[in-house]
C-alpha cells in the first residue's frame, strides 16, 4: 500500500473468476484512488476475469480538501458548520446537496424571512460561480449563495 495502511491478505482465484476488491486503505495525506495492475493507466476492475498471476499495487494522489461554506446559514442538515470535502489533486469535487431554504425571525417587526440557496461560489462576495467540472488541484472555499424569497416568507 506504499506507505499506506496495512495492505489486504492476497486471494487464491481459479482460473477465469473474479476477485473480491479489499476494503480502501488509507494514508495520510493521499486519497486513495483504486487497485492498479502493474503499469496500468487506469483502476482494476474486480469485474474482470482472471487469468494470469496478477499484483495490484494501492494508487494514491495527494489529498487536497474542498470546504462548502453555508455563510452562517443553515445547510441541508439544518447545520450551519461548514462540510469539508477531502479529493485527489487534479479530481472533481462531488456537488453536494442543495441546502434547503430557511426562514429567520426579523427582531423589530417580529416577522420572518425566508432565505432561497442560489449556488456555489468562489469567493464569498457570490459573484463567480463554482464550476463542478474543473479539477481540483489546491485547498479551497466554496461558498453559499442565498437570496430573500420574493415572497417574503
Amino acid at each position: 500500500t506504499d506507505g499506506g495502511s496495512t495492505a489486504p491478505d492476497s486471494q487464491s482465484i481459479k482460473y477465469g473468476e473474479t476477485a473480491t476488491a479489499p476494503k480502501d486503505p488509507t494514508k495520510t495525506g493521499f486519497v486513495f484512488d483504486g487497485w492498479y495492475d502493474g503499469d496500468s493507466t487506469e483502476a482494476f476492475s474486480f469485474d474482470t476475469p482472471i487469468k494470469t498471476i496478477t499484483n495490484l499495487t494501492a494508487h494514491w494522489l495527494e489529498a487536497c480538501s474542498v470546504t462548502f461554506a453555508y455563510n452562517d446559514e443553515g445547510n441541508v442538515n439544518g447545520s450551519t458548520e461548514s462540510m469539508v470535502v477531502p479529493v485527489g489533486k487534479g479530481r472533481k469535487v462531488e456537488r453536494p446537496e442543495d441546502p434547503k431554504p430557511y426562514q429567520y425571525r426579523l427582531d423589530y417587526t417580529g416577522g420572518t424571512v425566508t432565505m432561497t440557496f442560489t449556488g456555489w461560489y468562489t469567493t464569498n462576495d457570490l459573484v463567480d460561480a463554482y464550476d463542478f467540472n474543473a479539477p481540483v488541484v489546491e485547498n479551497i472555499t466554496v461558498y453559499a449563495g442565498w437570496k430573500e424569497d420574493e415572497n417574503g416568507g
